[in-house]
Parts: C-alpha cells; structure tokens; sequence
C-alpha cells in the first residue's frame, strides 16, 4: 500500500520535448517582452535627464582662445602682483 501523492509522482511522465519547446518559447518571449518594455522605459528616463541638462547648461568661451605664447603666459603669471594672483595663492612657477 501507497499514498496517493507518491503513487502520482511515480506515474508522472515527462513531457514531450514539442511541448516542452512551447514552453521554453513562451517564457522567452516573455523576458523578451519584459526586456524592451524596460530598455523604452530607460531610453525615457535617459531622454527626459538629458533635456533638463541641456536646459540648466550654458557653454562657455567657445569663441575665446588665448593666442599667447607659454612664454607669454608664463611672464604673465610672473608678472602679475609680483608673484601672486588675484586670489593670493603662488602661482605654478614661484617657489
């Protein structure tokens, strides 16, 4: 004499490959599903940053450039309060 719950597991087949296919087909195209909703919703929220960025940043100096030579620049920076800048910190070539 047997339980029923054993006796069922022990009578149990396994299933046809064709439908184990269909299974296994099934839940791809659910993750799949699953995986583009999420890219879209990202792609949205990476959008949506990017636009506010744009908004909140302003480009700077893009029409500027110094044409000076090093020399020139490095004069500069020496000569410029005898050593110290504007701020009062030395500059990169005083010691």
């Amino acid at each position: 004499h047997c339980p029923k719950d054993i006796l069922e597991e022990i009578n149990k087949g396994e299933l046809p490959d064709e439908i184990r296919g269909q299974q296994r087909h099934l839940q791809e195209t659910q993750s799949k599903a699953l995986q583009r909703k999420d890219k879209k919703k990202d792609e949205v929220i990476v959008k949506q940053s990017v636009g506010r960025r744009a908004a909140d940043v302003a480009v700077l100096n893009t029409s500027k450039r110094d044409r000076r030579t090093l020399e020139q620049i490095q004069r500069d920076m020496m000569m410029d309060g005898d050593g110290a800048n504007a701020s009062g910190k030395r500059g990169k070539f005083e010691s």
